[in-house]
């Protein structure tokens, strides 16, 4: 993020550059991205108002957008996983655990779905990687007393 920031107002001059130069393409860009907030949003009240499943259908319809991707996919793995599309939750949040930001959450996500499934195997092995990982801030340590009582549950 901070990454990011330092090199906003590059990166803003560069994009008003791009739109000077060709104001029609920058128009459909903007629409595009209206668009899939407009989709993102939609999904989310769909989940929230106990429609997970028809939120995550709008969700896999909605364009991916460079910056808020990651976010997508937080949404479209909890959308899944509430649907009880475990396999789908599964593999986003296998990709997502790659993430070294997200790594911590994204796995004990991934034991919940394995559970879920009914892969007892999968999600003891994803808690225990909760249980190995270094923690540094205070919502880690309430995943790992959630690991502890997920691993005690599944008998491992």
């Amino acid at each position: 993020t901070s990454a990011l920031v330092g090199a906003w107002p590059a990166l803003r001059a560069a994009l008003v550059r791009g739109m000077e130069a060709n104001p029609p393409a920058a128009a459909a860009d903007t629409a595009g991205f209206m668009g899939a907030v407009e989709g993102v949003t939609r999904a989310r009240l769909q989940g929230a108002q106990g429609d997970p499943a028809a939120g995550y259908r709008t969700l896999l319809t909605v364009p991916r957008q460079v910056g808020t991707s990651l976010d997508q996919d937080w949404l479209l793995a909890d959308l899944a996983f509430k649907a009880g599309q475990w396999r789908d939750a599964i593999a986003i949040y296998e990709g997502m655990s790659r993430n070294p930001g997200r790594r911590t959450l994204s796995k004990f996500r991934l034991g919940q779905a394995y559970e879920a499934a009914g892969d007892t195997a999968q999600a003891l092995d994803a808690y225990r990687a909760v249980l190995s990982r270094t923690v540094d801030s205070s919502p880690e340590f309430l995943l790992d007393d959630k690991a502890r009582e997920a691993v005690a549950r599944l008998g491992g």
